[in-house]
């Protein structure tokens, strides 16, 4: 029979109900006639006590439950009988304090245990418990009168007259303890663990209650005469014990639930069988049975995702853990990986990859797509690479371009990457007409070198421009046109190159989804670099930088820039302009606010790094509204550019960046996103005057505090000297009439005091209402 989750709850439901059935029928004589209670509370103590501990098993069987039973049952029940404080509640005394103080800390301590648990709590409740609470409950009993009397009574000294006070100490102490254990994480059932373990120490509670309490038997002589002689009931309890501890044993890794299951269901039959001798012994069965239920069945799903939430948090002995547990229930590393892989959790799957490099069989994985996405955001190195480029190939086509394309970066045996140039011309039906011993020298390299090749699973169509850091080539995969961004490289640039491509391996995935979290930032398809392949085109190989040359992958934006908009007189002289200024910059203001709140800077706007998707219009007012009604987008493009808040700043644009941008750059001082808010403003200031913001003479001064730290030599006096020509600029600047609402705010974005510049957000609100006065 199959074990599920309806079964094991039916069970415990008829253990709660059993054990709430015979505590009635115990505790109806004394319901019924007080004076029971009175005669014999040592009767009732011990009554209530098996009660509750086979509602607290039964309900869930675990330390927490013992010693919320514990407490309940030694301290706080037997607190409330009427006879124990008759003397101190019929007249008004210091002890009554103590007594409401006892209940009031009491109740509240284990609200606090059944939220909260752990090793701190535990520490917590003991010394509470033995250096506070005990001491309140033991004053309450002296019924003291008086302060004076206080210390007249040591706590702990009614130990030395009643044994039994020293009972309730170390159970109570005990119960509190346990009440704050960590809630058990169970994994996997095990017999060992879960049923034999319990099952013979659930009985010894109920035991000691019974021999020591309830007939008042001391000795081990009293013991065995008078249970093991006299008393059938208890020989069934002892061979339940031997038979859970040696069943459990010999079913240990194989049928261990449904054993648990069988023990259960014997203890409650054997319970009300022993109903007839005696109710306690009912309660005990009832108890032992109860400690036995599985709390759950175990859960693959649920063991997963918590080894998913491990590897996130970094929590690898967890993860560890839980891997062990998933080959246990019959998880193979294949089905983690692709489970990992479907729910995009590049974290598990890079780690479970590094495990079983090799072992994986990616036939068996649903989604491939992920798994080469995410080994690409990973920047992992397949060591098995050809086998899934093999399976990509027969399963999907589209992700094996992706990832033969990702495989001419990576520094491969070449084998491997001629495989992924024949995969590549396979699948697009195009071959390379160039014969890479024909190929020019970098210094005279031509970009239309490259059309009707095959560049990183792109056929390249045309050359787009060309601008003195990079080449912009257009690139078709399956009918969609890309633009494809390949940098120049030369001895002189070379040290550039690595730093900027190196930062930008270790964040393209990153990078990569902030450019899909905005509609106003160009999105980006991919980055492919590999340094070693750099050194290689530096050291004269063109068939590297050929095939497989440093490259960013970006959507085609076909409108051009706002720089090629400036050029159009006729547009920015026309009344309609400053509304196009003003409806531009919000809209990069808005993808600015994305960087930095995914803990990025830009650091490079300007008007050639804003895009258009489409031709934006012939007059002003035509762009306006083709901006305002999303006939067109307008993007901010070149995030290869960012850098995380705090990081090194890697490069400059002097007619729009601030000072202290060159300063941080020189200094290793860390990217801030006022630096972006500064060369917003002076793009603002740009696109309204036609002239750039940073006077001539400030942008001089940086390139040449440049070029002396490059040369190794003084630098700061002319960034000091800077700083002085545009604060003297920026006190006197003014725009046009016509821009004067303008003005505020492009002044306090420029301002030379990085402290003074106002965040993203405040950029946004005044645009806003500029857009709605303009």
């Amino acid at each position: 029979m199959r074990i599920n989750e309806k079964i094991v709850n039916t069970i415990r439901l008829s253990f709660i109900a059993s054990s709430i059935l015979v505590g009635f029928i115990i505790l109806y004589p004394m319901i019924n006639d007080i004076s029971l209670f009175s005669s014999n509370s040592i009767i009732f103590i011990v009554t209530e006590s098996l009660i509750i501990y086979a509602l607290a098993m039964s309900i869930k069987p675990c330390l927490k439950s013992i010693g919320i039973a514990l407490v309940l049952s030694n301290l706080l029940i037997p607190s409330l009988l009427q006879q124990t404080f008759s003397s101190m509640l019929s007249n008004i005394s210091i002890s009554i304090f103590f007594y409401i103080t006892f209940i009031i800390l009491t109740l509240i301590m284990l609200l606090i245990a059944l939220l909260f648990g752990g090793t701190k709590l535990q520490i917590i409740y003991l010394i509470i418990t033995a250096f506070i609470l005990l001491p309140i409950l033991q004053y309450s009993i002296f019924n003291i009168r008086c302060y004076s009397c206080i210390f007249k009574c040591l706590p702990y000294s009614i130990l030395f007259y009643n044994h039994m006070f020293l009972f309730y100490t170390v159970s109570g102490i005990l119960g509190f303890v346990l009440s704050a254990s960590k809630k058990a994480e169970r994994l996997v059932f095990d017999a060992v663990n879960n049923v034999a373990l319990p099952y013979f120490l659930s009985a010894l509670l109920p035991l000691i209650f019974l021999l020591l309490i309830l007939n008042n038997v001391s000795t081990l002589k009293e013991i065995i005469y008078y249970y093991i002689v006299n008393h059938f009931a208890t020989y069934l309890i002892l061979v339940m014990i031997a038979v859970s501890v040696f069943g459990s044993i010999i079913f240990r890794g194989q049928r261990d639930t449904e054993f648990a299951i069988v023990i259960s269901l014997a203890s409650l039959g054997l319970a009300w069988f022993s109903f007839i001798y005696s109710p306690y012994y009912t309660l005990v069965f009832l108890i032992l049975g109860a400690s036995v239920i599985p709390i759950s069945l175990p859960n693959p799903q649920l063991i997963e995702n918590k080894l998913f939430s491990a590897i996130n948090s970094n929590s690898y002995n967890k993860a560890e853990k839980y891997l062990d547990t998933l080959l246990k229930l019959n998880y193979t590393y294949t089905k983690i990986f692709c489970d990992a892989a479907g729910k995009f959790e590049c974290n598990s799957m890079s780690w479970i990859y590094s495990k079983f490099a090799g072992k994986i069989i990616y036939n068996n994985c649903n989604n491939l797509s992920n798994v080469v996405n995410c080994i690409i955001s990973k920047n992992i190195i397949p060591s098995d690479a050809n086998v899934l480029l093999d399976v990509l190939v027969l399963k999907d086509k589209d992700s094996a371009e992706k990832f033969a394309s990702y495989l001419l970066t990576k520094n491969l045996p070449q084998p491997i990457k001629e495989k992924a140039k024949l995969t590549l011309a396979s699948i697009m039906g195009i071959a390379s007409t160039t014969n890479p011993k024909q190929l020019p020298p970098l210094e005279s390299w031509d970009p239309n070198i490259w059309i009707g090749s095959n560049l990183y699973g792109y056929k390249i169509t045309k050359v787009l421009g060309s601008g003195g850091s990079s080449y912009v080539l257009v690139g078709e995969r399956n009918s969609q046109q890309y633009a494809i961004k390949v940098a120049k490289i030369s001895k002189s640039n070379v040290n550039d190159i690595l730093n900027v491509f190196g930062n930008i391996s270790k964040e393209s995935s990153n990078l990569q989804s902030i450019s899909e979290k905005s509609p106003n930032i160009v999105r980006i398809f991919g980055f492919f670099a590999d340094l070693n392949s750099i050194m290689d085109i530096v050291n004269g190989k063109s068939e590297v930088y050929y095939f497989t040359p440093p490259a960013i992958v970006m959507e085609l934006m076909e409108g051009g820039t706002v720089e090629d908009l400036l050029k159009n007189k006729a547009i920015v002289l026309s009344n309609y302009w400053k509304k196009v200024v003003a409806l531009i910059s919000l809209n990069i203001a808005n993808a600015l606010k994305i960087v930095h709140q995914e803990g990025y800077v830009h650091l490079d706007v300007k008007p050639s790094n804003i895009f258009f998707n489409k031709y934006p219009g012939k007059t002003a007012e035509e762009i306006y509204e083709n901006i305002r009604n999303g006939v067109i987008s307008v993007k901010l493009g070149d995030l290869g550019s960012a850098r995380k808040i705090g990081e090194r700043v890697l490069e400059y644009t002097p007619q729009y960046c601030s000072i202290d941008q060159v300063e941080a750059m020189l200094t290793n001082k860390g990217a801030d996103v006022r630096m972006d808010v500064y060369a917003l403003g002076a793009t603002i200031y740009k696109m309204l005057t036609q002239t750039q913001f940073n006077p001539p003479k400030v942008s001089e001064l940086m390139d040449k505090a440049v070029q002396a730290y490059v040369k190794n030599q003084p630098y700061a006096i002319y960034l000091e000297e800077a700083r002085k020509e545009l604060e003297i600029f920026h006190q006197r600047f003014s725009l046009p009439a016509e821009y004067a609402e303008f003005d505020p705010l492009i002044k306090t974005m420029t301002s030379p005091d990085i402290l003074k510049r106002p965040n993203i957000d405040y950029v946004i609100m005044e645009l806003n209402k500029l857009n709605i006065t303009s």
